[in-house]
Order: structure tokens, then sequence, then C-alpha cells
């Protein structure tokens, strides 16, 4: 490949990942979602635990979005995500909070 391909194939990549970043920041690709009160951590309810994680790039989404077989799945690919922007990712606790509540559990802060 020559320079100038190179530079055009990068050019399009930046330009995808701006768009997509624009999709993601007012609920566009995760559509019709919830922001709940941020900052739940370990200690927080379910909702807030997921808050913290999902909402810090797009609109929390409804558990509907998605079945309970598929939800594990998802995460795994938003976990790649976070990563690759630096960002924490969620322990073992949050996590299950996360799956708890795309599983519909009621919010009882544990």
């Amino acid at each position: 490949m020559s320079k100038v391909t190179l530079l055009g194939f990068a050019a399009l990549l930046l330009a995808g990942g701006a768009a997509a970043a624009g999709m993601m920041g007012s609920g566009g690709m995760m559509g019709g979602g919830v922001r709940p009160p941020v900052g739940g951590g370990a200690t927080g309810s379910v909702s807030a635990v997921a808050s913290e994680y999902c909402a810090a790039c797009h609109a929390l989404p409804q558990p509907t979005l998605h079945s309970a077989d598929e939800w594990p799945l998802v995460l795994r690919r938003m976990e790649g995500y976070m990563q690759a922007q630096g960002r924490r990712v969620p322990s073992s606790e949050d996590e299950r909070k996360i799956l708890a509540y795309l599983d519909g559990e009621p919010d009882s802060g544990r």
C-alpha cells in the first residue's frame, strides 16, 4: 500500500470513529434508554452500578433490548470498547449487578 492509500484509510477510520461516538453520545445506537443517577460502585443499587459504567458512553439501555442470553455477550463487547478507550471495566461484583439490572432485577442496593 502506498502512503497516500494508508493516510486515506486512516482518515476514514477516524471519521467513522467520530461518527460512532456521536451516535453513542446522545442515546443514538442505544436510543430510548434511561439515565438513572450515577455513582453506585460495588455498594450501589443495580441500576446505579449499571448507569456508572453504561451511561458513561451512552444511554443506559432498556433490559428488553436484548435477551437474557445475549446480555453477557453484549457486556463483554462493551468491556472491550471500555478497555480500548482506557476506561475502568466493571469488577466481578459490578458485572453481576449490571447483568442483574439487564435481567430486570428490582433495585435493592445489592
